[in-house]
C-alpha cells in the first residue's frame, strides 16, 4: 500500500472536504471543515486525499506510541481504507485511534476486521440531531412547554427586538458582544476552554463566507443580546455551530434556535446542534427539545 501522506488543513482544503462530509459523513459534525480549521489548535488536524478516500489525521491527539485520525470517508473499498490507517499508524511505530466513530462505522469494523479494535462507547460525543420543522415551530405536547416560551419571549421584547441574517457589518457588534458573554459566563465554564472557543469564533468570522457560515444577530432596543450560526454538512444536515445569548433575557436561546433554523436550515431536513460534552445543564437542554436522532460515537483502539 502507498504511503498516507498528511499536510495540515488549510482554507483552500474546504471543497475538496465537503466533497466527502456531504456523501459519507452520516450528518455527523465530526467531519466538519469548519470545525477542522478553526480548531485546528485543539486538534491539528491534517488531511490526505488518496485513491478516491478523504483521511484525516488529528496530530495534536496523538500521544506515545498512539496515532489518532478519523474514520475515512469515499467510495470503493472501505476496509482497504482502514487497513491503509493501520499501516500508517504502524510506520510510526504506533498503533491507531479513531476518535469518534459512529455505530455504522463500528459495526464495519466488527464485520471486516473482527477482533482488532477495543470500541468504547463515548456519550459525552454522542450529538443531537432534529427535524428542522420540530425546531422552526415546536409542534406537539411534548414541545408544549418550548412553544409556549418561545412565545413569552416575543410576547415580552416582540416591539422591541429584531432577528437579522448575519452580515459582514454585524461582526464588530457581535465580536464585542462575545466579549461581553465570556464574562457573564466565565464562573462556569472552564476558562481555557472559553477563552480557545473565542479564538475559534474570531476565526470563524474572519472567513465567515470562505467557510460558508450562515447565522442570525438578535437585537433588543437596537443593541446585540445573543446570535447564533452554523454551515451545511451536506444537503440534508446543517450542522448548528455557535448560539450565544444574554442570560438576563428570559427564553433568547429559544428564539435563537428556532430563529436560526428558520432563517438558515429549513432547506435541509435535520440540524445537528453537536455534543453536550459531559456538561450535564447542556445534555438536560439538547434532551428537552425531543432529538429525533441520538448519534451515538465511538473511541475505537487498535488491538494488538
Amino acid at each position: 500500500m502507498s504511503t498516507l501522506n498528511f499536510h495540515p488543513i488549510a482554507l483552500e482544503d474546504y471543497d475538496t472536504v465537503y466533497k466527502y462530509m456531504s456523501k459519507h459523513g452520516e450528518g455527523s459534525c465530526q467531519h466538519s471543515f469548519v470545525t477542522m480549521f478553526s480548531l485546528y489548535e485543539k486538534y491539528g488536524d491534517a488531511i490526505c486525499e488518496q485513491d478516491g478516500f478523504l483521511y484525516v489525521l488529528r496530530e495534536h491527539l496523538c500521544h506515545d506510541n498512539v496515532r489518532v485520525y478519523l474514520a475515512p470517508m469515499g467510495d470503493g473499498d472501505r476496509r482497504d481504507a482502514f487497513e491503509r490507517i493501520l499501516e500508517d499508524a504502524h510506520s510510526h511505530h504506533a498503533i491507531a485511534e479513531f476518535q469518534t466513530l459512529t455505530e455504522t462505522a463500528c459495526r464495519f469494523l466488527e464485520e471486516q476486521l473482527p477482533g482488532r479494535f477495543r470500541m468504547t462507547e463515548t456519550r459525552d460525543y454522542a450529538e443531537y440531531i432534529y427535524s428542522t420543522e420540530k425546531i422552526s415551530t415546536f409542534p406537539g405536547a411534548k414541545l408544549r412547554n418550548k412553544r409556549k416560551e418561545l412565545n413569552r419571549f416575543w410576547r415580552e421584547y416582540g416591539d422591541r427586538a429584531s432577528v437579522t441574517v448575519i452580515e459582514k457589518e454585524d461582526f464588530p457588534e457581535i465580536w464585542e458582544y462575545e466579549g461581553k458573554w465570556v464574562l457573564q459566563n466565565q464562573e462556569d465554564h472552564d476558562r481555557f476552554a472559553l477563552e480557545r472557543e473565542a479564538r475559534a469564533i474570531e476565526l470563524q468570522l474572519k472567513h465567515y463566507d470562505a467557510l460558508h457560515l450562515s447565522g442570525i444577530v438578535v437585537r433588543i432596543d437596537n443593541v446585540v443580546h445573543g446570535y447564533a450560526y452554523g454551515t451545511s454538512l451536506s444537503d440534508t444536515y446543517y450542522d448548528a455551530l455557535i448560539q450565544k445569548g444574554d442570560r438576563d433575557i428570559p427564553n433568547i436561546y429559544r428564539a435563537l434556535f428556532s430563529e436560526s433554523v428558520k432563517q438558515c436550515a429549513l432547506s435541509q431536513a435535520y440540524v445537528n446542534a453537536e455534543e453536550d460534552v459531559g456538561v450535564m445543564g447542556i445534555r438536560e437542554s439538547k434532551l428537552s427539545y425531543q432529538p429525533d436522532i441520538l448519534l451515538r460515537k465511538y473511541i475505537v483502539s487498535e488491538i494488538l
